[in-house]
This record gives C-alpha cells, structure tokens and sequence, in this order.
C-alpha cells in the first residue's frame, strides 16, 4: 500500500514477510521483483492476489496479498507450532535449544486481546475456528519457508478463461452423455438407469479431480462445474425420456 509519508511506520513489508525475508538471507536467499512484478523468493513466485480471484469477486486486493495456505495438526490450525507461556518462560521452563534457530514470536492469546480471526477450519463448538493473531503470523512465515525451503505449493487459480472453459467442459461432457444414453438405449428406464451411474460417475470423477488440484495449489471451481453438469444432463435426460415415451405410444388407425 501507499504510506503515508509522515507514518511512523515506514516497513515495506508486512511482519510476516519480513521474518522470513530475513531467515532465508542467512542462507544467501533474497527476495526480489522478477520482470512480471511479481514478488520472487529464491525461486518460488508470491503470485499477488487480484480483485478477481477464483470464488473471490470485488476483493480488496490493494497492496500485495498473497492467499494463506493454513497448516493444521490434528485438524487444528492452533497446533501447528510450540508455544511456551509468559510463566514457563520466567520460572526457567524455556531452554535454549527450543528457540535455537527458529523464528520467535511473541503475542498474546488472551480472548481479552479481541485479536483473534476465523480460519476455514471447523469445531464443534463454532463453524469457524478463531486463533490468536500471532498464531496467524506463525501460520505465514511458516508459509513463505516451507514454499521456498521445501516446496510446499502456494494457493494459485486459473485465469477467468480457464475457468469458464473448465466448467463449460463439465457442461458438455452432461449433453454428450445424454446423446451416448439416447443413441444406445431404446426405454425411457434404461435411458434412465444408465445416465445415473454415468452422471454420478462423472461427479465422482469431477470430485477427486478438483480435489487433487487442491492438494497441489490449485483452486478450480467445484460447485459451478457440477451444476453445469447436472443441468445439462437433467434437461437432456429430460427431452430424451419424452422422445422415448412419444415414440412408445401405440398408434391407432381407422377404416373407413
């Protein structure tokens, strides 16, 4: 973002950044802009957020954002790193080998501190589960390292284009198995049965697909995709059936 020149903030880069930037140039790796202008560590790309991105529409992309992959243990986003009390710190608890080396952070985890926000991960108590800030930089910085250090993906969409061709894909693929059931079946029960199994089977696939994009840092539309393919393939179904039933009816004549 633009400071204001007379902030006394004068950090280019949020804390975050600025503790990983800093980790990594004692092992000689910097960031810098690449000719994109896209913020480059080592040889990781931060590809910035846009104000349309993915599910995201009309975000407040100002300054450079970058989405958060969370990590979790035990499908908890609080877990992910030791922590150590203000008590256990001054009665001799804390050694010097558990933050040897290692990133420090220092907040409070206090509810009083109203400094909490809300992650994807649900509880049984809320949908959303809250963590302390300082937990959320931890979540960031471990971000940075891990994409640098060990190839962790970062969270990345398609252009617009790709999308919409993705999605008008599924919708072809419900029209197309319609006109295969159409071509091969003769009852309005067979036609049936089978774009069930084929339906069902294309969102199965739909699924695991989108799933496995996910796991390696790429977010595709799911739900769009599948309505596209329920819908196309409903109202095919749907037309194919009536051809079939006005077809089977019996014809009838008369003498004169």
């Amino acid at each position: 973002m633009e400071r204001d020149p007379t902030s006394p903030c004068a950090a280019s880069y949020a804390l975050s950044a600025q503790l990983a930037f800093h980790y990594l140039e004692m092992d000689g790796i910097s960031a810098k802009y690449n000719q994109d202008r896209n913020l480059q560590v080592g040889n990781v790309v931060l590809k910035r957020i846009r104000s349309h991105w993915g599910g995201y529409q009309q975000l407040d992309s100002w300054g450079y954002q970058i989405p958060l992959n969370y990590r979790s243990y035990q499908r908890s986003p609080l877990r992910i790193v030791p922590t150590v009390t203000l008590k256990e710190a001054l009665n001799g608890s804390l050694k010097p080998g558990d933050i040897n080396n290692r990133i420090v952070l220092i907040g409070v985890t206090a509810q009083s501190s109203h400094d909490y926000l809300s992650t994807p991960y649900e509880t049984t108590q809320e949908l959303h589960q809250k963590i302390p800030g300082v937990i959320a930089q931890a979540q960031m910085v471990s971000q940075i390292l891990s994409a640098v250090e060990d190839g962790r993906p970062i969270l990345s969409t398609w252009p617009i284009v790709g999308e919409v061709l993705w999605v008008w894909g599924w919708a072809g693929l419900g029209g197309m198995l319609v006109w295969y059931g159409r071509s091969h079946e003769v009852s309005a029960q067979g036609t049936l049965l089978y774009l069930g199994l084929a339906g069902g089977s294309a969102l199965g696939v739909l699924s695991i697909l989108c799933f496995g994009l996910l796991i390696h840092g790429q977010w595709v539309p799911l739900v769009p995709s599948a309505l596209a393919l329920i819908i196309t393939s409903s109202a095919g179904l749907i037309h194919t059936v009536s051809q079939i039933q006005q077809h089977q009816k019996p014809s009838t004549s008369r003498n004169d």
